[in-house]
Parts: C-alpha cells; sequence; structure tokens
C-alpha cells in the first residue's frame, strides 16, 4: 500500500484533474462542441480547495502553526496568499513552484 502525504494526495488529483478536464476540452473541440461553463466554474472551485489543503499542509509541514485565518485566506485569496507562502518558505523557488501551480489551473480551461 502507498503511503501518501495529503499534500502528495492533492497534488496528484490537481495532476489528474487538470490533465482529464484538458483532454476533455481538445475532444470537444475537436468535435465542434463546447464544453459546459459549468465544469470550468466547478473546477475553479475545486482547484481552489485543493490548493488550500495543500497549502494549509505545506505550512504544518514547514513547522508553522497554520490558524483559521490562514484557512480561510487560502481559500479566498489563494493566488496571493500561496505566492506569499511559497516565496517566504522557498525563496525563488517558490516562485517557480507558484507558476507550476498556475500553469495545472490553465492547462484545464
Amino acid at each position: 500500500m502507498i503511503n501518501w502525504s495529503i499534500k502528495t494526495s492533492v497534488l496528484t488529483a490537481i495532476i489528474i484533474i487538470s490533465g482529464s478536464l484538458s483532454v476533455y476540452s481538445v475532444y470537444t473541440a475537436s468535435e465542434g462542441l463546447v464544453a459546459g461553463s459549468a465544469l470550468y466554474q466547478s473546477w475553479a472551485i475545486v482547484f481552489t480547495i485543493l490548493i488550500a489543503i495543500w497549502t494549509i499542509e505545506d505550512m504544518k509541514e514547514k513547522g508553522e502553526n497554520p490558524t483559521l485565518g490562514h484557512g480561510a485566506a487560502a481559500f479566498f485569496f489563494w493566488p496571493l496568499f500561496l505566492l506569499w507562502h511559497l516565496v517566504k518558505t522557498r525563496g525563488a523557488e517558490g516562485i517557480v513552484v507558484y507558476i507550476g501551480f498556475w500553469g495545472l489551473y490553465v492547462l484545464a480551461n
């Protein structure tokens, strides 16, 4: 049995869902169809939840004690909060990770 951390599970889910939605978008476009906007709105909500979970788990892993306020900020303001957290904990490498998360988000659209 694989013993994955929550962060690994969340990242795996983001990659699988993003890739699946990308393939679905290409398929519907090749058939001359347009995927419904509700699908992409749902993806935005799911992505936001997963990013918030990943960020809070990363904070715990880095020895921080996240509060409810951190969780709310990670959910409602994820683009800014994630960037702040990644740069604070990883420096310049955090910017690369941030761009990777944005790439996964945009890949599905």
